[in-house]
């Protein structure tokens, strides 16, 4: 039996449970409440700290302290293999990899599937279209002006190495660019700025094992994800297929793919189409399966488990996830409900055809601060449908119509 090692992995209950009784798994977290009971017994639990990684604005395992743990757990003559897709843990699983000299699904640096500007240069390289965009150097920092004629009157800064829209600074004057430079500026030289693309968010997911594609599929966004922040409700919908922005985002995403040498893992994409529909964009990719509830929505709409495919390539297991004979499709799709400044007064459902599986984080009293983040929200839903018209009808309602929380 393989020994599996997961690096803070969240969402357990999206595994299959045969794939999971299927490897002798050890888990290093810092919430043991994280890992179901129903997995607690047969599993060795590790506990180990976060820390605050200023470069990518999240809290991270403690790498030494990972390493330190799993000594005992590591033997050369087991098939052992690490797992991760949380983008925070990414680099520690990775680290783990190296220092134990374990099987990675990843050849080559891991910087082009974490550092912004690298891979959009990766991507450029190949003739594909990227946003125009500057890096900082302290020493010498460009003028308004500058940044004007190359990025265009409006543009955006956001740090190189982070996740879930964290201190994204839309630029639109020079004093919104001043207050950028003066609340970052100790952090400056782990920044970009790149275009603003006016144009509709869209996101590109694919399983794929040495080379070749077991899944892909193509969502859109309701707005990019740092409207969340300004307390827009998001959510994400499959794309139709075939249509023109199914096809065109699939083959654009592929290339991108092997620009990165994508070949083994699972990843999520986001590139944009054009407001005039005369361009596809490449914004950026994460070496993961999509996050929040996208892979049950995906799940129960193509009947393809993607945190089982990540897991079954991470492990380099020789099966890979096979949909049940008796599956039958419940197109869903994720929404996410942001929070604002104020007090709770109202917490309101809407009215739908399917079902809205929603986990409130808030209640009517609570004194609550607006969203930072995607996972600093409101709540999270699950859409599910019996038709994809009424998934479709179920999303437009819920973006354009419906206010989820009244404050005081």
């Amino acid at each position: 039996m393989e020994k599996v090692i997961f690096v803070g992995v969240k969402h357990f209950e999206f595994f299959s449970n045969e794939l999971l009784g299927s490897i002798d798994i050890v888990i290093l977290t810092d919430y043991i409440s994280i890992v179901p009971l129903s997995l607690q017994p047969r599993s060795q639990i590790i506990l180990i700290k976060r820390e605050y990684d200023p470069v990518s604005l999240t809290y991270s395992l403690r790498v030494d302290d990972c390493i330190k743990a799993l000594h005992p757990h590591i033997d050369q003559n087991q098939n052992v293999r690490v797992f991760c897709n949380q983008e925070s843990d990414l680099i520690v699983a990775e680290n783990i990899r190296l220092h134990f000299q374990l099987y990675s699904h990843i050849t080559g640096s891991f910087d082009r599937f974490r550092n912004k500007d690298l891979m959009k240069t990766i991507v450029k390289n190949k003739g594909l279209r990227v946003p125009n965009f500057i890096t900082f150097d302290k020493s010498c920092l460009p003028k308004y002006h500058v940044i004007q004629k190359k990025l265009g009157e409006t543009s955006i800064a956001k740090p190189l190495s982070s996740v879930g829209s964290r201190a994204i600074s839309k630029i639109e004057n020079e004093q919104d660019y001043e207050a950028f430079i003066r609340d970052n500026y100790a952090m400056l030289e782990h920044f970009e700025i790149e275009e603003f693309i006016d144009g509709t968010l869209y996101q590109y997911d694919f399983a794929i094992r040495n080379g070749d594609i077991l899944y892909s599929t193509v969502s859109q966004y309701s707005c990019p994800l740092a409207l969340l922040q300004k307390g827009y409700t998001f959510a994400s919908i499959k794309v139709k297929n075939p249509s023109w922005e199914y096809n065109t985002i699939s083959t654009f995403g592929r290339k991108c793919a092997q620009a990165l040498s994508a070949n083994n893992g699972c990843f999520h994409m986001e590139v944009f189409i054009s407001a005039n529909q005369s361009e596809i964009v490449f914004l950026e990719i994460a070496a993961r399966s999509p996050g929040v509830l996208t892979v049950p929505a995906y799940v129960n709409w193509d009947g393809f488990n993607m945190y089982d495919a990540e897991l079954m390539i991470q492990a380099n297991l020789s099966s890979m996830p096979e949909t049940p004979s008796n599956w039958v499709s419940s197109p869903s799709f994720l929404v996410i409900i942001p929070k604002m400044d104020g007090v709770v007064k109202e917490i309101r459902q809407p009215t739908t055809l399917g079902l809205f599986d929603i986990d409130w984080k808030i209640k009517p009293d609570d004194k609550i601060d607006g969203t930072q983040t995607n996972i600093d929200n409101a709540g999270t839903a699950l859409v599910i449908c019996n038709t994809e018209d009424e998934a479709r009808i179920d999303f437009k309602h819920i973006t354009e119509n419906y206010t989820p929380v009244i404050y005081y």
